[in-house]
């Protein structure tokens, strides 16, 4: 048979028997991948073969076709990232990337920088306390959307190309178009999100930079709502999908950190969700 050897992140693990677990890992050349760990139930590894995990496996391969299960023969675990499971708001900030990661990956892709960008995700929501949550998970949806090429167009409006920093009035989001309307074009528009200028001018800034801001951004509660209701509405018409974890994270949010949040600067350099964290 042949064999893959690759770094890996676990997106899901269920017990298939009393002794064995079947598992979606994440790979970066090989995309999501299925395997069967036989056994893994009595050994050492498997308090730390869970959800998040990112490991190193060594993968055999059946030759039959249709066949894409394969059989977990080595497995060497680099984190389980228990810092995560510290707090609720963390957890379910990193069960949004997996929900993301699943929805998005495709089995026998690979795709490099959406594996080191969840990788670095979790690197820092480890490491990052729970008042940091909020920004990390933001930068992630942005970075996200860069990534995949998906990020609105924040320039200008869609439909009479009139810059965004020149509107007096909010424009309106239309995530079906992938950009904003100024208020004249968007009139006659129905069941679109108003947005501020002030907070496309932030946006604009942050997508600029590949690891966060390197001086501190102060956010609103209001352009922290707007920007959230951007990002995630543009990701789940990318996904074709409602995602289910931000119906539960952002009341959170909003509860928790009504006073908004700051992005980057030197004490705030763990809440870089695409560039902070470990490598």
């Amino acid at each position: 048979m042949p064999h893959l050897e690759t770094p890996a992140i676990v997106l899901s693990c269920v017990d298939y028997s009393e002794t064995s677990q079947i598992a979606h890992l994440l790979t970066p050349g090989e995309g999501k991948i299925r395997v069967i760990a036989k056994g893994i139930r009595r050994g050492r590894s498997f308090a730390t073969f869970d959800l998040f995990t990112h490991c190193e496996v060594v993968v055999l391969r059946k030759t039959n076709p249709g066949d894409e299960l394969g059989i977990l023969v080595e497995l060497a675990v680099h984190s389980s990232f228990p810092g995560i499971r510290r707090g609720i708001e963390p957890l379910l900030a990193a069960l949004l990337g997996i929900e993301i990661a699943v929805a998005s990956a495709q089995e026998g892709h690979a795709d490099h920088e959406a594996f080191a960008l969840l990788l670095e995700y979790l690197h820092t929501l480890d490491d990052s306390s729970s008042r940091q949550v909020r920004p990390v998970v933001l930068l992630y949806l942005l970075h996200f959307l860069r990534t995949a090429g998906l990020l609105p167009r924040f320039e200008a409006c869609l439909s009479c190309d009139r810059p965004s920093e020149d509107s007096r009035s909010p424009l309106v989001f239309v995530a079906h178009e992938g950009g904003f309307l100024c208020g004249s074009c968007a009139e006659t528009t129905t069941g679109v999100e108003p947005v501020r200028p002030a907070t496309l001018s932030i946006l604009k800034s942050l997508v600029k930079t590949t690891r966060g801001p390197d001086h501190s951004v102060r956010l609103p509660p209001a352009s922290l709502r707007e920007m959230e209701t951007i990002l995630l509405t543009t990701v789940e018409a990318a996904l074709d999908r409602r995602l289910r974890i931000p119906r539960v994270l952002l009341p959170r949010f909003r509860r928790s950190t009504g006073h908004g949040a700051i992005l980057g600067g030197p004490d705030a350099g763990k809440t870089t969700a695409a560039g902070g964290g470990k490598p």
